[in-house]
């Protein structure tokens, strides 16, 4: 074939999302061959993306998938809010939640990783796959704060959707970092203790260690999601609630910019 024409180019365009002279160059280099273009496209646009990866991004967008028994999360962030709110960043950012539903979270996130050098060069900015989450339960209820800034889900073993949506609002409210106290590690108690002892230097030795061992108490409760005071009944815990429903609380996440 001895000339290019104007819909050649435009269909390797359509489907690689290079820039348009990029695609021309890369059909002359290959004698109009479609497919060794495209390869050429990927091997030098890649490179060229590489250089924008150290690039700071700012924006972000969430985007959520519940399919089956699973629901799914993954949080991106980009450059400009111009991107950010991109069909295409959308469009890759659903195609990991299908991966995410399908083969958990783990698998999604290496999808990213060997894929994003690709996609900065279709969408020509930086952009970093941040969380990737998953959660497998009979009911789950996802939770989007009025802010955008907030998202949660919480899963609960069986029962009524209605339930979980008032403890993914509380989630977003209370701010949990774990579900169950006994998950905070010891590496943050230890932390913790050291400014507990600072503020327990003045009493009297013999009742120091009983102090200690209710501020750890407290500590963990407060951080955990089942034993935090319920806020639309603070005299009962999470977990109770959920158990006077007839329910338990078996997983949540929490995502937050």
């Amino acid at each position: 074939m001895s000339n290019i024409t104007a819909s050649m180019v435009n269909e390797l365009r359509q489907e690689t999302w290079a820039w348009m002279m990029a695609c021309k160059k890369a059909l002359v280099e290959t004698n109009w061959d479609k497919e060794l273009a495209k390869d050429v496209l990927r091997k030098s646009l890649w490179w060229k993306a590489q250089s924008k990866m150290d690039r700071a991004t700012w924006e972000w967008r969430i985007f959520t998938k519940k399919e089956w028994n699973k629901s799914a999360i993954v949080k991106i962030w980009c450059e400009t809010d111009f991107v950010a709110n991109n069909d295409k960043v959308a469009e890759y950012a659903n195609w990991l939640l299908d991966e995410a539903i399908s083969n958990w979270a783990d698998s999604a996130m290496q999808k990213a990783k060997d894929t994003l050098a690709e996609f900065i060069w279709i969408i020509w900015e930086n952009i970093k796959v941040e969380e990737i989450k998953v959660i497998e339960s009979e009911i789950s209820w996802t939770y989007v704060h009025s802010n955008w800034k907030i998202w949660v889900i919480v899963a609960l073993n069986w029962g009524s959707e209605e339930v979980a949506s008032d403890i993914a609002m509380h989630a977003a409210a209370m701010m949990p970092e774990v579900l169950d106290p006994s998950e905070i590690a010891d590496s943050v108690i230890e932390h913790e203790k050291q400014f507990w002892e600072e503020e327990l230097k003045w009493k009297p030795e013999n009742i120091i260690e009983n102090i200690m061992k209710w501020k750890e108490k407290k500590f963990r409760w407060e951080k955990a999601l089942k034993t935090q005071n319920f806020v639309k009944d603070p005299s009962l815990t999470c977990e109770w609630y959920a158990k006077n429903a007839w329910w338990e609380i078996i997983e949540f996440m929490r995502i937050s910019v």
